[in-house]
């Protein structure tokens, strides 16, 4: 990088070992994500995106992918439409290999329809998905179409979780669905609360 510029650290480049370095090759870093876009478009049932990777958007896209790949981390992106927000976002998640959610607003949709959606996500995430654990929900002010849709992504932002969101039936089998999985990613604690 030359002076006056941000650095930039990923921790994709090297294949050899997973550790953030700086990135002294910028072009290198411009080929991986050419490379990964083209991967992405060729994925079935995913829509396709043309970007042109410039040299904001490629500081923009290592950024959000390392905070996607913090424990419980989360983005607040601020743009106006079509500043490559959710696309930029969307190529971070492949990146990281993560299942990627976003909703599908359409006319008459309400809260019980989103708290279905809320409902996929955790048990996509925690049992059925192919990435467990490994998801990002990706949210718009245009999917705001009722104010508590606001209070349930403020709950799983704080505390993970949104109160009410199943039923005590629906919750045990999800929790005896979340059990194995749990365990497998290293959970020892075996009671309702921790599963």
């Amino acid at each position: 990088m030359t002076n006056g510029e941000d650095a930039v650290f990923v921790d994709f480049l090297n294949e050899n070992m997973r550790v953030y370095e700086e990135v002294t090759n910028f072009d290198r870093l411009r080929e991986f994500l050419l490379d990964k876009l083209e991967s992405y478009n060729v994925q079935p049932k995913l829509i396709k995106m043309d970007l042109v990777l410039f040299k904001d958007a490629i500081t923009h896209v290592t950024k959000i992918y390392r905070v996607l790949n913090l424990k419980r981390g989360h983005c607040f992106l601020v743009g106006v439409g079509g500043s490559g927000r959710h696309s930029l976002s969307r190529l971070s998640a492949f990146i990281s290999e993560m299942n990627i959610f976003q909703l599908e607003v359409t006319k008459g949709f309400q809260l019980k329809q989103f708290r279905e959606f809320m409902k996929t996500i955790y048990e996509m995430s925690a049992y059925k998905g192919k990435n467990k654990l490994k998801s990002v929900f990706i949210f718009s002010d245009n999917d705001v179409v009722h104010e508590s849709f606001l209070e349930d992504v403020n709950n799983q932002l704080s505390s993970g979780s949104v109160p009410n969101l199943y039923a005590a039936d629906e919750l045990a089998k999800v929790r005896e669905e979340a059990r194995k999985p749990y365990k497998q990613a290293g959970g020892t604690l075996d009671t309702p609360d921790a599963i």
